[in-house]
């Protein structure tokens, strides 16, 4: 059990130094909890780590590294069918791509993140993958793509907030 305590407590560090901007730290501190984790043959919780790690060292500008990590963590949750980590994966994957200007995969990336957090029942972190492919849809001349793409993420939502309903509702506007 305390060595259970030590392994969380880095989780817990590296989620400090990562709400400090200490990215470099934070990936330090998530690769050493997940090699805790891994040891401790809770291959998920460990897998869970490489995830964080791989949007710290996004953050750190490490892109390649993170994408390398983003496609064995994916491969990790898609084989235990764990869809609400691997759809929030991809969508950090598809963050990664874009980052290095690889828009069309970056975009595939967010959609099929999608579709994986609508399976999960995750209507929230889905808007927000189909919020970004539409920002790049955009960016990409593609506007009736991007229109579709955040209609798409609102007409998902179960239970919307007030805001989200208003906007909802004007992008149905002559339904």
């Amino acid at each position: 059990m305390p060595e259970e305590k030590s392994i969380s407590s880095l989780d817990q560090q590296g989620q400090e130094a990562f709400a400090k901007g200490e990215y470099e730290l934070a990936a330090r501190l998530f690769s050493d909890a997940a090699a805790g984790y891994t040891a401790s043959g809770e291959v998920l919780k460990a897998t869970e780590m490489n995830s964080n790690q791989s949007v710290a060292l996004l953050r750190a500008g490490h892109l390649e590294e993170a994408l390398t990590m983003l496609d064995r963590v994916c491969g990790v949750f898609e084989k235990a069918d764990d869809t609400s980590r691997l759809g929030i994966a991809l969508g950090n994957k598809a963050t990664v791509l874009s980052a290095l200007k690889r828009w069309n995969e970056a975009i595939k990336f967010y959609e099929e993140a999608a579709i994986v957090l609508e399976r999960a029942g995750e209507d929230e972190n889905r808007l927000i993958v189909k919020r970004q492919a539409a920002s790049l849809y955009a960016t990409r001349f593609k506007f009736i793509d991007a229109l579709l793409a955040v209609r798409d993420g609102y007409l998902g939502l179960h239970n919307p907030s007030l805001k989200q309903r208003i906007v909802k509702k004007l992008l149905f506007i002559g339904q």
